[in-house]
């Protein structure tokens, strides 16, 4: 993404403020050591898209994979994934987004972000991270974090046992249910008179898989064709990954993906 160039700048410029040597001099922006250094840096999980093997079981997919977990970061991967996608109008598949975040993070934020992005995704996947870090922040409700943004929140929009949460029950909203909650009153029409005229509500929405279950559940949705892409002249069905860096690494384990720079042990 455009991102990257300030990026790329203030890495320079760290180097040169770190060496701070007569060498120092040496590593300039426009030079073609760090010029080539740059091309050749890879950042796993960041702005990363991968293509799995075309004879493999995830061949008829493109995976574009970043992490980003605060606004800022968010608004620059969904610019690096429109720049990446085809014209809307020459889409063989609609992409697919699977997302997940932290409850420390404000999930209305970003959800509106991508819901603002005027992507028509096909699928929407709220995914359990294989792994997370402790934390004493107890998780709010969709009702609650709706109602601190002053979004009506309408109760035949909440998943699972968001719809329960205010009658004591035994069984708590998983945070995939409140994720899919809110994007729901994100995404959806508000006006009871002209709801169906968004084309959202006839979106699937899939909670509480975690990586390796929605890789399974893609192969049953999008069976391999008996004739390769090549052939057919069909294009593979892009994968949005992002909201955290434990999802990301959750689907690159389930991908079984290895950083072909990792120096030998």
């Amino acid at each position: 993404g455009q991102h990257q160039y300030g990026n790329a700048t203030l890495a320079v410029a760290l180097c040169q403020d770190a060496i701070d040597t007569p060498t120092a001099e040496m590593i300039r922006i426009d030079s073609p050591t760090t010029l080539n250094a740059l091309i050749n840096a890879t950042w796993p999980g960041r702005c990363q898209t991968y293509r799995p093997e075309e004879d493999g079981p995830y061949g008829k997919f493109t995976f574009y994979l970043d992490g980003a977990h605060t606004p800022q970061s968010l608004e620059a991967t969904v610019e690096w994934f429109q720049s990446l996608l085809v014209p809307q109008s020459q889409q063989h598949q609609a992409p697919i987004l699977v997302f997940n975040c932290s409850h420390e993070r404000n999930p209305v934020e970003l959800l509106q972000l991508l819901s603002k992005t005027g992507i028509l995704f096909e699928h929407v996947y709220f995914t359990k991270s294989d792994s997370s870090r402790p934390s004493p922040i107890s998780k709010e409700s969709a009702k609650q974090l709706l109602q601190q943004q002053n979004i009506p929140v309408r109760s035949e929009w909440l998943t699972g046992n968001e719809n329960h949460n205010d009658n004591n029950s035994t069984t708590p909203a998983t945070w995939q249910e409140t994720l899919a909650s809110i994007w729901k009153h994100l995404t959806y029409n508000h006006d009871e008179a002209d709801v169906s005229t968004t084309g959202t509500m006839d979106t699937p929405i899939h909670c509480n898989q975690s990586a390796t279950q929605v890789l399974e559940d893609l192969l049953l949705q999008y069976p391999q064709p008996e004739q390769n892409d090549a052939e057919t002249g069909a294009s593979t069905i892009p994968i949005f990954v992002t909201g955290s860096l434990y999802l990301v690494g959750s689907f690159l384990t389930a991908l079984q993906w290895e950083e072909d720079s990792a120096p030998p042990e």
